[in-house]
């Protein structure tokens, strides 16, 4: 069970387990953590909370003194997100708090704690190669639904999304391929949606250095900048380079879905882990069960298989019109491992909102 211990100040020695949003203060009214005696203590100083991936994250409530990273002699002001990590000795005023029972973020698909979700994103040492490892719609070619007479099978939907799905290359500060997630084109001109933890490096707390972006039966990396991320919501906009004519996908609708519906998930699992993969997206077949709510955002819940590299990928229905983004599995908390056949898709309705609200207005 994740918990903190308070190692000094007025309250040393309780320990305090970690169940759900917690926030750390001196006002009883609102804390669960109420941390008297602490004048330098704000009355609502800092909060922590576990996001939709799973991992546990402490944020600073604008206090008076500050939220400080303890490493040791140095310290480090937390300011936006910062992910919590086995032995991190965090400063509240004069209380230091000690977290523990957290998992390493290499614990769940490479970087995701154990106990709840893992996401897709892959992230791998570089090994010399690839291979060894809104806006006016008609202007942007945003659809919204499918056209009348179109066919909806399991090969229609292929066919109508594989042009749209992008393989996004994680590169370092050398240029070097270090892992891959998936995306999906918005716009003609280059638009991306993918999911934040892609782009976002959790362990730094900043972006990741560098992106490309490559489509099917090419092996043309083509650059691409992020151009917006959700803090809450784990979504991000990309916009790539110098691709003319790219084919937008088309929005479904996924209040719409019934408990054993078809649902296909795109993307590229494991493309720089594995050469056999890379090229083609892979596409893999479910049913969708239920929409579940965690931390306030909207997951369609499906058992069409989600490994890593699937992050950002779109699941579409069988007319091939996108109702949600692949970005977790849930974890069997006995093995630690992935359970089968327990996926999750943050809604349509919430990222075709996002990409309404980022995509610049012409």
């Amino acid at each position: 069970m994740p918990r903190i211990t308070i190692a000094s100040g007025p309250n040393a020695g309780n320990v305090v387990e970690l169940r759900g949003a917690t926030t750390l203060g001196r006002d009883p009214a609102v804390c669960q953590v109420v941390l008297t005696g602490d004048e330098s203590v704000s009355r609502q100083h800092a909060t922590i909370t576990q996001r939709p991936d799973g991992v546990w994250v402490i944020r600073d409530l604008g206090s008076a003194n500050g939220t400080w990273l303890v490493r040791g002699r140095d310290r480090q002001r937390i300011s936006g997100e910062h992910v919590l990590r086995e032995g991190d000795q965090i400063d509240l005023g004069n209380t230091r708090i000690v977290v523990s029972g957290v998992a390493p973020l290499a614990a769940a698909v490479g970087r995701r704690p154990a106990g709840g979700f893992w996401t897709g994103a892959l992230r791998v040492p570089f090994i010399a190669s690839l291979g060894g490892v809104v806006m006016a719609v008609l202007l942007f070619g945003i659809g919204l639904t499918a056209g009348k007479g179109e066919s909806c099978s399991d090969r229609a939907a292929v066919e109508r999304i594989r042009p749209s799905v992008a393989l996004i290359v994680i590169l370092d500060e050398q240029g070097n391929p270090v892992g891959n997630g998936t995306g999906f084109v918005l716009t003609r001109d280059g638009y991306i949606m993918t999911n934040r933890h892609v782009v976002f490096d959790d362990e730094r707390g900043e972006l990741m250095p560098d992106f490309a972006v490559v489509f099917p039966d090419s092996e043309r990396q083509l650059p691409a900048k992020v151009v917006n991320v959700d803090p809450i919501v784990d979504l991000a906009l990309l916009k790539a380079e110098g691709i003319p004519n790219l084919k937008p996908i088309t929005w479904g609708r996924a209040s719409k879905l019934q408990p054993g519906d078809r649902v296909i998930a795109a993307g590229y699992p494991l493309a720089l882990a594995n050469p056999i993969v890379q090229g083609s997206p892979t596409f893999t077949f479910g049913n969708f069960s239920t929409v579940r709510i965690f931390e306030g955002a909207e997951f369609l819940q499906h058992n069409a298989e989600i490994n890593p590299g699937n992050s950002g990928g779109p699941l579409v229905d069988q007319c091939g019109r996108v109702v949600g983004v692949n970005t977790i599995g849930i974890l069997n908390p006995s093995t630690q491992q992935p359970a089968a056949g327990l996926y999750g898709s943050i809604s349509q309705t919430i990222a075709e909102a996002r990409a309404r609200q980022w995509l610049p207005l012409r």
